[in-house]
């Protein structure tokens, strides 16, 4: 195995939130992952952001080998209901309350 900080960039994300976790339609919602490079080298990472499997949004991130990066991504959803949330392999539930 090789030793953590070594080599090329390589990214985990860890840490979902989403703020606030109950929103009304059309309001928006605040979508944060932690992400690590956990390689030596700089590189550049796309997260991508899925409301109910379907991609809402992404963002190009540049970090320097070994450090980690709060990123957030805001969503405006109009349809109630529960939507899950995904970034990688992270998910969460994000409720739109009718009304």
């Amino acid at each position: 195995a090789t030793p953590k900080g070594t080599g090329p960039a390589a990214f985990t994300t860890s840490k979902l939130t989403i703020a606030p976790e109950t929103i009304r339609p059309g309001e928006d919602a605040i979508i944060g992952v932690l992400l690590t490079n956990t390689g030596a080298e700089t590189g550049t990472y796309t997260l991508v952001l899925k409301i109910d499997g379907d991609i809402a949004k992404t963002q190009e991130v540049t970090l320097s080998g070994g450090t980690s990066q709060r990123v957030t991504l805001s969503v405006t959803i109009f349809a109630a209901g529960n939507h899950e949330v995904t970034v990688d392999q992270l998910t969460g539930i994000l409720m739109v309350m009718d009304g």
